[in-house]
């Protein structure tokens, strides 16, 4: 995941960026439960907030956060995140 989202910040400028975001979105999407299965929280949570940013309305998103900030013991911003 982290190699494809360098090769997407090395073609920013390169392609339109709306192509990249929606890219963007799926891999970060992708590294987050990558990271819940490995109980990665830290990570899982920070690649959910990038895509909050990109996506505010994303529910697949909203939850992972959650999910991450329990697997923290952060249960405020877990229920925050849904």
């Amino acid at each position: 995941w982290e190699r494809a989202l360098e090769v997407l910040g090395e073609e920013r400028g390169k392609v339109a960026p709306y192509m990249l975001d929606e890219l963007e979105v799926v891999v970060r999407l992708n590294a987050t439960q990558g990271y819940l299965r490995r109980e990665r929280f830290e990570p899982a949570r920070g690649h959910a907030m990038v895509v909050l940013q990109l996506r505010p309305l994303c529910a697949k998103a909203r939850f992972r956060l959650a999910e991450a900030c329990g697997g923290l013991g952060d249960w405020r911003a877990a229920e925050e995140a849904l």
